[in-house]
């Protein structure tokens, strides 16, 4: 029988048997041990149990050394392509990048032996790199071994570049390479580097949208801690979906905070739509219009025009950079409490 395209699924019962009889033929999902005996003989005495075990958060994972750690948060999918092909999960700590030193990477997977050569693994952790940025991760590692050709061609497809060789301690000191894979798309310019904003990023956020210059002159107005989380989730979701949104500014001298420029979804049905915003102490010497520079090339490249801008009538400084970047006055929006301008850039050019 044919196969039919690659997709990645959720374990379920209608996989099941098909997950089983690999196990039965010798695959095991765990790279570091066989596991294969063991969930064998779960599956023997409890088939739905066993499934429910393999997606559970709950519980402890035992390591080589015979300690056992607590489960990180994951996300478990299975290869299928009309039969079970492989599995492939993600794994992760809420609010960083970083990982447990016991944890060999962000990312592990592991096809069929009779189902290798078909590109199936590159294809998989192409379809799973979406996922760790839908959870705001800024970056994976993935490690192998040093003799796994196959598996380093595989993340290197994928955008991987080699970290690091180091001894994994937790696994027998055998040597591993560390590779990472960045999600988060980073722009500099002379003074400035601006990283998509992440989930870690929460705390410096926090600083901007709870300043009442700052944040209280964007269209939310000064937001607390809750409502900071809820438009950090707003932002992560908005580049998981759209490829695009917010940048976080630091200066390139001392990575000292500048403020937040990028692109958003506006709420009020106006497109795509400019956001900047820098905190006082950075004011007066370019920064936002250095930022905005490089926000719109990096959405000339993708092609994302017409952008628009919303500012508020008084403020000044925002329109005279908008104006100097070559955005022109579209629209006005009456509202109770102020005057809303609406500036328009229909081609981006670059510059």
């Amino acid at each position: 029988m044919a196969s039919m395209p690659l997709t990645l699924v959720a374990p379920g019962l209608d996989q099941l048997e098909s997950y089983v009889d690999a196990l039965r033929r010798g695959w095991s999902p765990n790279n570091v041990r066989d596991v294969s005996g063991e969930q064998l003989a779960a599956f023997d005495k409890d088939p739905a149990a066993f499934l429910a075990s393999l997606t559970s958060r709950e519980g402890l994972i035992p390591l080589p050394d015979g300690s056992q750690v607590p489960k990180l948060p994951f996300i478990l999918r299975w290869l299928w392509d009309g039969a079970f092909c492989g599995s492939i999960s993600l794994r992760w700590q809420e609010g960083t990048d970083a990982l447990p030193d016991h944890v060999l990477g962000h990312i592990g997977y592991a096809v069929v032996p009779w189902k290798r050569r078909r590109g199936y693994a590159t294809a998989a952790l192409a379809a799973m790199l979406p996922e760790a940025r839908r959870i705001g991760l800024g970056r994976v590692e993935i490690t192998c071994d040093p003799d796994n050709a196959v598996s380093m061609r595989v993340i290197e497809a994928n955008g991987g570049v080699l970290a690091e060789r180091f001894t994994a301690r937790h696994y027998g000191d055998k040597p591993e390479l560390r590779y990472v894979i960045p999600l988060r798309p980073t722009l500099t310019t002379e003074r400035l580097m601006l990283t998509a904003i992440g989930a870690g990023d929460f705390d410096t956020l926090a600083t901007l949208t709870g300043h009442p210059e700052v944040g209280g002159k964007l269209k939310h107005g000064v937001l607390d801690a809750a409502q900071t989380r809820a438009q950090l989730d707003l932002y992560l979701k908005t580049w998981a979906e759209h490829g695009f949104g917010l940048f976080v500014m630091r200066r390139r001298d001392d990575r000292a905070f500048v403020g937040i420029a990028g692109l958003w979804q506006h709420d009020d049905d106006l497109g795509v739509a400019l956001r900047y915003a820098v905190m006082p102490d950075q004011r007066g010497q370019g920064f936002t219009k250095e930022a905005v520079r490089a926000v719109l090339d990096f959405a000339a490249t993708r092609r994302l025009g017409p952008i628009i801008a919303v500012t508020r009538e008084t403020n000044a400084a925002s329109r005279k950079i908008l104006t100097d970047l070559g955005f022109e006055l579209s629209a006005v929006r009456e509202r109770p409490d102020r005057r809303s301008l609406i500036y328009s850039k229909a081609q981006q050019d670059g510059s």
